[in-house]
């Protein structure tokens, strides 16, 4: 009986086991296919039912045929035919009638009585096993109800110790975080403190050199001025000095021509050649050198028959020997250098 109710409903399904528990669709699957049996089962009973009724039925039927027959029989063993070796016969079929239907009434007796058996049989073990099932269902359905209470409690105990965790993870990454925040921001605060001491004195330095330089430009610039200053007045004095030379030279020289009445034609060449503000020049001569004093450069002398050199103020070149003859009467240049061509000729002298 057991093994007929294992080949019908297998106690324990192949369930795969899920993370919830078992597999919502295979346990559903199960129930239509243990719903679908227990159908089965109720038909296979009611058609045993049905079935026993009818031979029931079948049983009472032949009965009653069997009683109409004996009662058609006996009214004509009672009726007076005149024939009674006919009913001698007819008795003897009678009892012959009456062994077969006995013989087939034990039959279907027998018969009916295994079917009604067998059915009630199959239907008290069809019955037991649906109900077995049904136990079996309940039980299945209340382990499975507890294996999913059970996971439910360890997943809820597991997923509360996991959250736990991340908590206290999660405390301790923020510590470690504000920490390193708080580490980094003091490091750079320090940095930056640091950088701003180092700017600042760079900064200091540089304005310290800075100022030293313009302090030493400035000096430089102004002994540079003073040192100008110096030559400009030296070269106005040397301008003026020659200047008057000069003036004094061309009277000298004019004074000269006036009384050498001896050479009419160079002296009326000269004064052919003197400007017409009354000014007297010199004529050129081959030993006479000319020093620039003020960025023009002197023109070159040539020979007797050549151009003329003219000395004056506004060309701003002297003679040699006049710088010379004042450099030795006691006047000096603001920066101690000597002009060159000392050694020209006095033109007095040799005039």
């Amino acid at each position: 009986m057991e093994d007929a109710a294992d080949a019908v409903v297998p106690l324990r399904p192949g369930f795969d086991v899920t993370f919830r528990g078992f597999d919502r669709d295979q346990v559903l699957e199960h129930l239509e296919m243990l719903e679908t049996q227990l159908e089965l089962v109720t038909i296979d009973r009611n058609e045993a039912t049905r079935l026993n009724s009818d031979l029931r039925a079948l049983y009472d039927q032949t009965r009653e045929e069997l009683t109409a027959t004996q009662q058609r029989l006996r009214h004509l063993e009672t009726s007076d035919t005149g024939l009674p070796e006919l009913s001698q016969r007819l008795r003897e079929m009678l009892e012959t009638t009456e062994e077969e239907l006995q013989t087939l009434r034990e039959q279907a007796r027998h018969e009916a009585e295994t079917i009604r058996g067998a059915a009630e049989t199959e239907a008290e073990q069809l019955v037991e096993q649906a109900e077995n099932t049904v136990g079996e269902l309940h039980e299945q359905c209340e382990r499975v109800l507890d294996e999913v209470e059970r996971r439910h409690e360890r997943l809820r105990g597991e997923r509360n110790r996991q959250l736990s965790e991340l908590r206290t993870r999660e405390q301790r990454m923020r510590r470690a975080v504000r920490d390193a925040y708080k580490s980094l921001m003091d490091s750079a605060r320090q940095q930056a403190a640091e950088l701003t001491e180092r700017t600042r004195q760079e900064c200091a330095r540089r304005e310290a050199e800075t100022e030293r330089y313009r302090q030493r430009v400035f000096e430089e610039i102004e002994h540079n001025r003073s040192e100008l200053e110096t030559l400009r007045n030296q070269i106005m004095t040397a301008l003026d000095t020659a200047t008057n030379r000069i003036g004094f030279s061309v009277f000298a020289l004019g004074e000269g021509e006036n009384v050498r009445t001896e050479e009419p034609g160079t002296a009326s060449s000269e004064l052919d050649e003197a400007p017409a503000g009354g000014a007297w020049l010199p004529s050129p001569r081959k030993n006479l050198r000319v020093t620039t004093v003020m960025g023009t450069p002197p023109q070159p002398s040539g020979s007797s028959a050549g151009t003329e050199s003219e000395a004056s103020p506004e060309s701003g070149t002297v003679p040699a020997e006049d710088e010379r003859h004042e450099d030795s009467s006691g006047g000096s240049h603001g920066n101690g250098r000597k002009p060159h061509g000392t050694d020209t000729p006095d033109p007095i002298g040799q005039s």
